[in-house]
């Protein structure tokens, strides 16, 4: 235990009389908690305060004012706030550098300001000395806003660990660590004895708590900043998914059982075909559509890869899949969530090899309704492996095949029409149509960044999306009426804070916004299509992207608001994502095809939770190395003036997006223009002193780079001119 303010009699009064450093805030409520009232004369008298330390005495004082942990009544005497409490509780950081702390016997939301928390990590428990602010405080929070108490560390409890990776940051000739994950970004921590560390390095660091405050002990040096090696290694250690994770001794069946093939049913002459990326290995799913001969519809196949078979329940190469919980794919390369035998060879679904599989026959109309469907296990064979940009070219006649023994082409060409009737049905279902362009890093023969370039929209990709979306759907469907436990895949509808949010931003684009607190997805949809042509089209698609709550696991059926559906599961990626996997393992035991050894009802949130939780590691990791790749290339573009747009009004500035690159970036007040700018928030702008000039949302500007930091991994701006 630390702690963090000494309040023991004697040891602090020698102190006093030589301290040069003001007193804590622990030490002034101590005393004015002790003598109940006293005015500022008596405090500083009862504490034997110099003159160098008055000062700063009076600034401290009127702080904690400020944040209602003291009060001054009419006499001009200081005492405490009769609502403080003492109490013990985990911290974590929120999106500003200060910290929250939940806590479970009461229903407010307690609130530990910035300038105490650059020595905790997200989840230290700390005894904490809580009150509420008065009304006239400034920290006042009236009860629909997110925290009104105020909190001050009164000692550590506990760390919620001793070592952490993490980056070195010179300033002020001190010499700091700041933690790699994003949750601890905003942590800084002295370096005991630095030497020959250089900015931005990556480190190995271990916590040494000390009396007076905390210092971290360098254990070891992992590479520089621009070391590629050395970034994906400290991502592996800190999102805690290496590739290495599976050794020899993680076995799995590879021989062919002739009892297995036999208990399957032989769907190798089904001229299946898989569309993937260029780069792709891993080939979970392959896809055959048929017309239908009783009718106008289609028969379509979709076979998924029968994981299941290979990764038994309990065994190490499950009880480390399901820790990873999903393949990562970074720009320069992927780390399954498999050994890459299984990935990439026997689950995948490679062409002309037969592989096992678990096949959804669906029986469709010629509207795009699916009239019946049943499960198949399966052996099967892909009989050609296609990309994205191939079927799209034979979509628009180009580069057709002029040997085609399976008749892929007419395959593709149902898969077409049958598309277009899905989507038909998806707009009448009010899913939402987001479209938000994806953007590839171009990289050369050492993985280093080259080009940022935009991705095209591919209609192939969609006929894929589409027929995954129709599998994911009947199984859930399947299971619920069967009242099979499922993982289902959740996603509710926006929050009221962000709906407002929403509100504000359609209007600053000078658009008409929508009404009341709750929207549809049609409604969002209407807004879209409406403004297909308009300048802010993406802006308008970023702003509705950016509203919508993240997507869980969930072991109830709650629905998916941004796909409209009311049952909606993953099943289609078993390779890459442990919820599929057990999807799988719940079909097969409730087909009778074979049992489950394990009962999932028990622990279902569980398992929700901890995939919800390693898939948003896993987004985190990828948009790190995005971010990280991306700032190695404008390194080289420091001079370049780039055209940009505002995405984002903050009082401290606007965040600008690179229409070429889709690059983020800061543009601080201080680089804008020389005016003096104020952020109002009922217009969410920032507007000039002078009333010339305004700032909003989805206007247009030109910036050049004045910094990159490569700890933030984050670009600030200089302005040029407005466009």
């Amino acid at each position: 235990m630390n702690r963090l303010d000494s309040d023991k009699g004697d040891q602090m009064n020698n102190k006093q009389n030589n301290r040069t450093s003001i007193p804590s805030r622990e030490e002034l409520f101590q005393c004015i908690s002790e003598r109940k009232k006293l005015t500022e004369h008596e405090l500083i008298e009862s504490l034997a305060l110099q003159e160098n330390q008055l000062e700063g005495t009076k600034k401290r004082l009127n702080a904690m004012q400020r944040d209602g942990q003291i009060s001054k009544n009419k006499q001009q005497q200081y005492h405490t706030v009769a609502s403080c409490y003492l109490t013990t509780l985990k911290v974590y950081f929120d999106k500003d550098g200060s910290m929250l702390a939940e806590s479970g016997q009461s229903k407010h939301r307690i609130y530990i300001p910035h300038y105490y928390c650059h020595h905790f990590l997200s989840g230290d428990t700390l005894e904490l000395r809580v009150s509420q602010p008065e009304k006239n405080s400034e920290r006042y929070r009236q009860r629909s806003k997110r925290h009104h108490w105020i909190a001050t560390p009164i000692q550590l409890i506990d760390r919620s660990m001793d070592q952490f990776i993490g980056q070195i940051q010179w300033s002020n000739q001190t010499c700091y660590v700041v933690p790699f994950t994003k949750k601890n970004k905003f942590c800084r921590l002295p370096v005991d004895q630095p030497t020959d560390l250089k900015q931005a390095q990556f480190v190995n660091a271990q916590v040494i708590d000390c009396d007076d405050k905390p210092m971290v002990k360098i254990l070891s040096t992992l590479g520089d900043f621009d070391d590629k090696t050395a970034m994906t290694a400290v991502l592996k250690l800190n999102y805690d998914f290496d590739s290495d994770s599976y050794t020899s001794k993680h076995n799995y069946p590879v021989d062919t059982s002739p009892q297995d093939i036999e208990a399957r049913e032989d769907l190798t002459q089904v001229p299946f075909f898989t569309i993937d990326g260029e780069s792709s290995r891993d080939f979970d799913d392959a896809v055959f559509v048929a017309e239908r001969e009783d009718g106008p519809g289609w028969i379509a196949y979709i076979a998924i890869a029968d994981v299941s078979h290979y990764v038994k329940v309990n065994s190490d190469v499950d009880e480390i899949a399901r820790h990873k919980s999903t393949s990562v794919y970074l720009p320069h390369e992927v780390s399954h969530m498999l050994p890459t035998q299984l990935s990439e060879d026997l689950c995948s679904l490679k062409p002309h090899e037969n592989r096992r599989a678990m096949v959804l026959k669906l029986c469709i109309d010629g509207s795009g309704a699916r009239e019946s469907y049943s499960f198949h296990y399966a052996m099967i064979k892909s009989h050609a492996r296609l990309t994205y940009q191939q079927v799209d070219h034979w979509l628009d006649g180009i580069d057709l095949p002029t040997d085609d023994p399976y008749e892929l082409l007419d395959a593709v060409n149902n898969m077409q029409m049958l598309t277009h009737q899905l989507l038909i049905r998806r707009k009448e279902r009010g899913a939402l149509e987001i479209h938000s362009p994806s953007h590839h890093i171009q990289l050369d023969d050492n993985d280093m960044p080259t080009e940022v370039v935009e991705k095209p929209e591919l209609f192939s990709a969609k006929m894929i999306e589409e027929l995954m979306l129709l599998t994911n759907v009947t199984v859930a469907e399947y299971l619920h009426e069967h009242k099979e436990p499922c993982l289902y895949r959740s996603h509710s509808a926006p929050r009221h804070e962000k709906l407002n949010q929403l509100k504000h931003d359609i209007q600053s684009l000078g658009l008409e916004s929508f009404q009341g607190n709750r929207i549809t997805t049609k409604q969002l949809n209407r807004i879209i299509e409406d403004n297909r042509s308009s300048p802010w089209f993406h802006m308008i698609n970023d702003v509705i992207l950016r509203a919508q709550n993240q997507a869980v696991y969930s072991a109830k059926q709650e629905g998916h608001y941004g796909l409209g559906y009311s049952h909606y599961c993953h099943f289609t990626s078993p390779i890459r994502r442990y919820p599929d996997l057990v999807i799988h393992r719940i079909l097969k035991s409730q087909l009778g095809i074979e049992p489950c050894p394990i009962n999932y009802r028990s622990d279902l949130k569980d398992l929700c939770d901890h995939c919800t939780m390693r898939e948003k590691s896993a987004d985190e990791a990828q948009r790190t190395a995005e971010k990280w790749f991306k700032c190695v290339f404008m390194k080289n573009k420091m001079n370049h003036v780039f055209d940009g747009i505002v995405v984002k009004v903050m009082p401290f500035g606007l965040f600008v997006r690179l229409n070429r690159y889709n690059i983020d970036g800061l543009l601080p007040l201080a680089n804008i223009d020389g005016d003096y700018y104020q952020y109002n928030s009922s217009t969410h702008q920032l507007e000039s002193r002078s009333g010339e000039r305004s700032f909003k949302i989805g206007d247009g500007c030109q910036v050049k780079i004045e910094s990159i930091s490569m700890i933030d991994l984050h670009i600030n701006f200089m302005w040029v001119d407005s466009c």
